[in-house]
């Protein structure tokens, strides 16, 4: 694999891109993801979860997300660390609290409860997420059965606008 670009870090794993996230300094960069990342969440949780960690710090100014090519059409998913402060972020999810994915949810249906949207929550989910029909009703009943949300009406929980902060 060739690299255009010089990489501090490589963190396959959202424990340690957490740590890489929680320690490293303004312009240092970490390799999170190699492959196609659209094709890969549908095979692995895991990867799922990191590419929510990922865009969950990027949402909140803490990194900056981009991609180069690699050899044979894949691609290197890199962040680079900017100078915002950790308080700026999710520092429930950077901690590992909570998870990257609930985080998601959260930010999806915050961003949508109160607009004037005709969307059910689980679609919401489904596209926000780029999840099936069937798992984002079980992510939907999941953050119902966590107490991130009410279902009638549909509204964030103590605890789910916590997990925003």
């Amino acid at each position: 694999m060739f690299l255009t670009t010089t990489i501090d870090a490589v963190a396959f794993r959202d424990v340690h891109f957490r740590w890489w996230a929680s320690k490293s300094g303004v312009g240092s960069r970490c390799l999170y993801h190699v492959g196609e990342l659209a094709r890969d969440i549908t095979d692995d949780p895991k990867i799922r979860e990191m590419k929510n960690l990922a865009m969950a710090l990027s949402d909140t100014g803490i990194v900056r997300l981009t991609q180069d090519r690699a050899e044979q059409g894949l691609s290197l998913y890199i962040a680079t660390r900017t100078d915002a402060a950790l308080s700026s972020g999710p520092w429930n999810v950077i901690s590992g609290k909570f998870s990257a994915t609930h985080y998601q949810v959260i930010r999806a249906l915050d961003d949508e409860i109160g607009a004037s949207t005709a969307m059910s929550a689980a679609r919401i989910i489904r596209d926000r997420l780029s999840l099936t029909e069937s798992e984002s009703a079980m992510m939907f009943k999941e953050m119902v059965q966590c107490g991130y949300i009410t279902t009638r009406p549909l509204a964030l929980t103590e605890l789910g606008v916590k997990l925003l902060s």
